[in-house]
């Protein structure tokens, strides 16, 4: 009989497939798939990122996580399986607050808003675009409040990307790098020589 570690590892195995055949449509949508695809394609996504949320947050997968965890207790902490579990355990947590439906609803919407904006870039035509941009605003601030209470809406976003961080955290950097930031801008103009900035608009 396989360890619950190894059962969580083929559950998520089945996870990480379905996000990577999302991945591929995505991919498809901007280099080969003609525009008429688009709804099409906003409802296959839909499908596959509600199927993997929930898969990723069955109780299944988490009763094998728990298990896992209790495994992972004899191991060395710095090992990978180790770690594995503890970076599931936290993804789990915070995906189990987010509703299938919402996921699979923000894949459709961002699908659908990718392909105004392709059309509406070119064209210099924001107002077409306009329109999917806030409905993609308005689903991320419903993603937000799924966290709440929290200091910034953003929060919940950012730890996404980085766990634990927080937007007062990310304020304290910037708030000191911009004096240094408008002092080298400031310097670079008063050369009088034109900033090469080419590579800008490749």
């Amino acid at each position: 009989m396989p360890s619950h570690l190894e059962r969580l590892r083929y559950l998520l195995g089945e996870v990480f497939d379905l996000r990577a055949a999302s991945a591929v449509l995505e991919w498809d949508q901007q280099v080969n798939m003609p525009s008429g695809g688009a709804a099409n394609r906003a409802a296959q996504l839909e499908t596959i990122g509600r199927m993997a949320h929930e898969s990723f947050t069955s109780d299944e997968l988490g009763a094998e996580l728990e298990g896992a965890a209790g495994e992972a207790k004899s191991m060395d902490p710095d090992s990978d399986d180790a770690r594995l579990v503890r970076k599931v355990r936290r993804d789990y947590t915070k995906a189990r607050k987010v509703p299938a439906e919402f996921v699979g609803e923000f894949a459709r919407v961002s699908a659908l808003a990718q392909e105004a904006w392709i059309h509406a870039r070119p064209a210099n035509d924001f107002a077409s675009f306009a329109p999917h941009l806030e409905r993609v605003f308005d689903l991320r601030r419903q993603y937000a409040d799924y966290f709440a209470p929290y200091d910034h809406r953003y929060d919940p976003m950012l730890d996404d990307f980085e766990p634990g961080l927080k937007v007062a955290q990310v304020k304290e950097v910037f708030d000191e790098l911009r004096p240094r930031q408008v002092a080298l801008v400031r310097a670079i103009q008063e050369r009088g020589r034109p900033v090469e900035d080419a590579f800008l608009h490749l």
